[in-house]
């Protein structure tokens, strides 16, 4: 096993800090990096990309999945109340593109990749085993996906999750008064992605642009979900804790 860590997409937030923090955690890991042309940073990363165009709204020109956020996400959107707007949501499939590009970068001996994002924060804490985790990746041959929701999860980055294989309703919402952990949007179609774990053999090319251009590929944490859990019926992995956005943790 030889493992990637691959970081993409705009370079932002204490990005050099972040970088050592998640090279500490995998310390036989080799890292690469890569951002788009055009921004300023050719200098500060491994591989420069050229920006794919996107000619479709990957949440108003999609069909949502079958459960009642992402239908309430698509028309709070088109009405204008989402506090994301569209044109924000309009380019969150670019870091997976710009993975892609990364990941076709990097030599094939590479049979294991950790994804970050510039700006992701990991946690340093001793109770959590991240070589485990690569081997539990690696052996089960799923994608694991950490992020935080401190509205849910109150223990932050420093404390591990597994959320439940739970597919909310598609007509109402989940009922308020169960456990706000097992009853979760967190896993049903969704890979959460401030980082992601895989082994490199689940990712396929060829279905991220299949979908790009078919105007198929959904944004962000649904995104990632079509490329590296659909075809494999549905294996994610995802965890509350271990890492997220840095401008979310709170210290």
């Amino acid at each position: 096993m030889k493992t990637a860590i691959l970081v993409n997409g705009q370079v932002r937030g204490e990005w050099k800090r972040n970088i050592k923090r998640v090279h500490g955690r995998f310390p036989d890991a080799d890292v690469f990096t890569s951002t788009w042309s055009g921004e300023g940073n050719d200098d500060i990363v491994d591989f420069v990309h050229d920006q794919p165009s996107i000619n479709y709204h990957p949440v108003l020109d999609t069909e949502p999945f079958p459960k009642w956020k992402d239908v309430q996400y698509k028309q709070t959107m088109a009405n204008g109340s989402n506090p994301t707007s569209k044109k924000q949501a309009q380019y969150r499939t670019m870091q997976i593109l710009g993975y892609d590009k990364l990941l076709n970068e990097i030599s094939d001996e590479y049979d294991m990749c950790v994804r970050m994002r510039f700006d992701t924060y990991i946690s340093l804490d001793p109770s959590i085993d991240w070589t485990s985790l690569i081997k539990k990746s690696y052996e089960e041959n799923v994608a694991i996906g950490f992020g935080t929701r401190d509205t849910r999860w109150k223990h932050g980055i420093n404390r591990l999750k597994e959320l439940p294989r739970y597919y909310p309703p598609v007509d109402k919402p989940a009922a308020k008064h169960f456990d706000p952990v097992e009853i979760t949007n967190d896993w049903a179609y969704y890979l959460m992605d401030p980082l992601i774990i895989h082994p490199r053999k689940l990712w396929d090319s060829k279905r991220v642009w299949d979908l790009h251009n078919n105007k198929q590929l959904k944004s962000a944490e649904y995104g990632w979900y079509q490329i590296l859990s659909e075809p494999y019926e549905e294996s994610h992995v995802c965890y509350y804790g271990g890492a997220h956005v840095e401008r979310f943790v709170k210290q």
